[in-house]
Order: structure tokens, then sequence, then C-alpha cells
């Protein structure tokens, strides 16, 4: 949880840099955030399915 805040935090004040509205840059960090983490999700979901696979044919082959 602090890893995305402080990510988030590093993103928006790179975007008020730029010259950002203080909503507009929020918006875009949070989101940039969000997509990320469910990106991790996402990979570790899959990480999961194949050890699963991998067990259920070892189990299989016994």
């Amino acid at each position: 949880m602090a890893e995305q805040l402080s990510l988030a935090y590093r993103l928006f004040k790179m975007r008020r840099w730029a010259g950002a509205k203080w909503s507009t840059a929020a918006r875009w960090a949070c989101s940039l955030v969000w997509r990320n983490t469910r990106n991790e999700w996402a990979e570790r979901r899959a990480r999961l399915d194949r050890r699963e696979e991998v067990e259920r044919a070892a189990r299989q082959r016994l």
C-alpha cells in the first residue's frame, strides 16, 4: 500500500511539474497506479493458475 502511495505521489509531482492542474495530475497518477496494480494482480493470478495446473498434472502422473 505504501509503495502505491509513494508511486502515485511521485507521478502526481511529475505531472504537476509539467504544468497540469491539481485535479488532472491526481486523476492521471491514480489511474496509472490502479492500472499497474490490476496488471500485477492478473500476473499473480496467472502464475497461481499455472502452478495449480502443474500440481494437478504431477498428481495424475503418480
